[in-house]
Parts: C-alpha cells; sequence; structure tokens
C-alpha cells in the first residue's frame, strides 16, 4: 500500500518525535502525484496490457474503505486528504484500463462508477458504525494484498507491467518512512506489520519494473 492513516503521537516532542510528524505530512503531500506518472503513460500510448485490473480494483476498494470513518465521524480533512488523493488517482487508473483493455464500453464504465459512487455515500451516511469500523479494519489488509496480483503477473511475463518505477519508488519509501513513524510515535504494532508487509511488496514491485523490460 502506498499510504495509510496517519498516526497520532504518544511520545514527547522530541527532535525525532516532530521529524517523524514532518515526515507523516510531508507523506500526504506526496500521495497528490503517486500515481501521476502512471496515469500519464496510460493517456500517452493508450497501451494497459501489463496493468492487472485485479490489483486496481483492490486498491480503490481498500482506499475508500479508508475513507468512510473519518467521514462519517467528520473528521478534519487533513487526517485523510492523502487517501481522498489516492481515491481519485486510483479510480481515474481504473476507469483506463477498463477502457483500453476493452473489458468495457465507456457507457457501462461510466455507469459502474456511478453506482459505486452512490453506493460508497450510502454506506458512509446510513450504515451502522460497527460495520464502517470493519470496512476500515479490512481496508489496510485489502490495499496489501493488491499488490500480490500485479507482481505476479510481472513475474510471470516478464514484465513491470506498466506499473511507474517511480511510482513504486514513491510507494516504497513512503512504507519505509511510516516505519520510521510508527516506531517512533505509536509503537502500534498492527500498524508496523502494514507497513513492512507494504515495503516488501512495493520493494519487490519496484524491482520488477527495474530489471524487466
Amino acid at each position: 500500500t502506498p499510504l495509510t492513516r496517519r498516526e497520532t503521537p504518544v511520545v514527547g516532542t522530541t527532535w525525532v518525535s516532530k521529524a517523524a510528524t514532518a515526515l507523516g505530512w510531508g507523506l500526504s503531500g506526496a500521495s497528490i502525484f503517486i500515481f501521476s506518472p502512471i496515469i500519464f503513460r496510460l493517456l500517452t500510448t493508450g497501451d494497459a496490457a501489463g496493468l492487472s485490473i485485479v490489483t486496481w480494483a483492490m486498491q480503490v476498494a481498500g482506499f475508500l474503505g479508508a475513507l468512510v470513518v473519518p467521514i462519517r465521524k467528520r473528521y478534519a480533512l487533513s487526517s485523510y486528504f492523502d487517501f481522498v488523493c489516492l481515491s481519485a488517482q486510483g479510480i481515474a487508473v481504473l476507469v483506463l484500463i477498463t477502457l483500453l483493455q476493452g473489458l468495457a464500453p465507456a457507457p457501462v464504465v461510466a455507469l459502474s462508477a456511478l453506482s459505486v459512487g452512490a453506493g460508497f455515500l450510502a454506506v458512509v451516511n446510513f450504515a451502522p458504525m460497527w460495520m464502517l469500523a470493519a470496512v476500515q479494519a479490512s481496508a489496510s489488509f485489502v490495499m496489501i494484498a493488491a499488490l500480490i496480483p500485479q507482481i505476479v503477473k510481472n513475474f510471470a511475463h516478464a514484465s513491470g507491467g506498466g506499473w511507474s518505477p517511480a511510482s513504486a519508488l514513491m510507494s516504497t519509501a513512503g512504507n519505509l518512512i511510516r516505519i520510521f513513524t510508527t516506531i517512533t510515535l505509536t509503537r502500534d504494532r498492527v500498524l508496523l506489520t502494514q507497513f513492512l508487509s507494504g515495503f516488501l511488496l512495493n520493494g519487490l514491485l519496484l524491482i520488477t519494473t527495474l530489471i524487466f523490460p
């Protein structure tokens, strides 16, 4: 997973904790651009053959799932702005892959996108909180597992799969920084496991984009 929810500081205001907090905010800012190289390549080449539709569907599901509780509880936008950016970019990539791979005509894609949006709003506004909490808890696992189909596809075809090395590098570095901020600020074992998994999988994905043509 590229990025995830911001941690709540639990240690004193040392220079280390201040640096960790600053890095966390920096990652939120970087999320605005993390998938833009992939979107640019899809728009300029019209080639989406190497990208896994399963990976991107799971990515979008995970990103949207991470938003349900913050939106329902009306948290400050700054606390989940990264996921808003990731969701928007993920949806853009998913739509482009669907169209470029000829999986569905444009009207069906548009109707599907509207249906997903309406369903998301309905869940956020009307679902019980226990359900939203379960969705949010599942989102982290979904975002991490989402990379597996793309990695498998890359190795199977000895190809980078059209995944941008820049995006993979930013995601790998982002998870590495999140490992540092989690150890420094919260020591949350669940988050630490999530970021370690994200670092390893994104690192593996980065390797495929570098060693395969």
